[in-house]
């Protein structure tokens, strides 16, 4: 039985039929007027079969297309970019002065300028030339000034160029390190936003000091190492 024919059993345009819920409600009122209990017709038997069989045909048909709709609809789930900031995978460092990403301009843009915000102070963003100014302050270093461009690079990638500029007397930190430190930051952004941790309970243990203490060795593992003669790092 093909569908048209299935329609027309039921009483059914195939403009009609686009919500199966029009279909269940012909099915009804078709079954109504045919079936054996109602109609005295020596047909009726076998016209309630036909409606029976019509509407079995468009229900099987109408469940088919749910799962290929739902199949494409989790294919096209998985091909979209994922993360925050819609990154599609985590920022590399290229060469002394370049992250590499993958995603569009806009997307690479948006993680540079959050990492920026983790950096430092983002003192300048302009979308339109792809630049972000971001003032920070590196352990030892004098004040400065962190130049984020990003250049396109294909339809799926793109590029950040780093350069770093004093703001008082003094060096400003070596760029190869601020560049790694950028590109760690944008892979940061680029994860998924982890769940809120639930509330400790009476008697949970807390964070230990050894965490904290790793988490003050990452951000110093950027600076550069203190030369003899000059003053020991605040421990």
């Amino acid at each position: 039985m093909q569908r048209e024919e299935a329609l027309g059993i039921l009483g059914l345009a195939p403009s009609e039929a686009k919500d199966f819920s029009a279909v269940r409600t012909a099915y009804h009122r078709r079954m109504r007027a045919v079936h054996p209990d109602l109609n005295s017709s020596p047909n009726a038997s076998e016209a309630a079969a036909m409606v029976s069989a019509a509407y079995d045909m468009l229900d099987r048909a109408y469940r088919a297309q749910r799962v290929a709709r739902a199949t494409r609809d989790a294919a096209a789930a998985r091909s979209q970019p994922s993360g925050r900031g819609g990154a599609r995978s985590k920022a590399r460092v290229l060469n002394d002065t370049t992250v590499t990403a993958m995603g569009t301009t806009t997307e690479v843009f948006d993680l540079a300028r959050r990492a920026g915000a983790l950096i430092g102070e983002v003192s300048s963003v302009d979308s339109s030339s792809g630049i972000i100014l971001v003032v920070a302050e590196f352990l030892h270093m004098p004040p400065c000034q962190v130049s984020l461009k990003v250049i396109k690079r294909g339809s799926d990638r793109a590029h950040v160029r780093c350069a770093v500029d004093p703001l008082s007397n003094g060096d400003a930190p070596p760029v190869a390190a601020v560049t790694r430190l950028v590109a760690q930051k944008m892979a940061e952004t680029a994860k998924p936003p982890r769940t809120a941790a639930r509330r400790p309970t009476r008697g949970s243990p807390r964070p230990s000091q050894a965490r904290l203490h790793r988490c003050r060795c990452t951000v110093r593992a950027w600076q550069p190492p203190s030369t003899p003669g000059t003053h020991e790092p605040a421990r």
